[in-house]
């Protein structure tokens, strides 16, 4: 079972230029080349994610600098979990790598432990991971962390400090959080280095 951390929110702003709005007029749907990117790229998130050929939808896109380009693919939920999948894009020249490091972590090795705020050292590998990704859902006031698992590994892309993207290539990404509640048809989903995607459709 994850442990889940999710917090009342209690201000937000952010200072993000170019904010998309996201939002489309019909229901999201659930895209099957979402779903098949994601089982290559990770099993219920931790493994290394994989260079993907696949043309996923994309629901908005930002520029994150050094060539490297944010595509937010997908948020999907159902009772028990919500994932967010996102594909970096190195833009660059072939030759030119962009290295992931902790470009999507939270900064910090503290893993949650309950939805009160306790936290417990989880080790530095917990740097290199897509865990700084959040979601922010404002019908009910409460800001989304990434999950984890019993053991206080991430229920998400994990082991990124090695990981380089070529030029002219990417890599999909993912990260899972606790279940939205049913009457939440939007979020808007907080990428670092990539700002606020706002009013994101929820596919379920």
């Amino acid at each position: 079972m994850a442990v889940c951390a999710s917090f009342t929110l209690v201000s937000c702003s952010s200072d993000a230029s170019n904010e998309s709005d996201a939002s489309n007029e019909k229901a999201a749907k659930t895209n099957s080349q979402v779903e098949k990117a994601k089982s290559e790229a990770v099993d219920n998130a931790g493994e290394q994610p994989v260079s993907s050929n696949a043309k996923l939808p994309v629901i908005a896109s930002r520029n994150a600098g050094d060539g490297l380009r944010i595509d937010l693919n997908e948020v999907t939920t159902s009772s028990a979990a919500t994932t967010v999948v996102f594909t970096a894009v190195n833009t660059n020249k072939s030759g030119e790598e962009l290295s992931v490091g902790g470009r999507f972590d939270d900064g910090t090795h503290q893993v949650p432990v309950n939805d009160k705020g306790r936290t417990k050292d989880g080790g530095y590998h917990l740097w290199y991971t897509t865990d700084g990704v959040k979601l922010i859902e404002g019908k009910h006031a409460k800001v989304y962390r990434a999950a984890y698992d019993t053991s206080g590994e991430c229920l998400c892309s994990t082991d990124l400090g090695a990981l380089s993207i070529k030029g002219g290539e990417s890599v999909v990404l993912q990260t899972i959080f606790a279940g939205l509640p049913k009457d939440v048809t939007t979020v808007d989903v907080t990428i670092p280095e990539a700002g606020v995607f706002k009013k994101v459709k929820v596919s379920r």
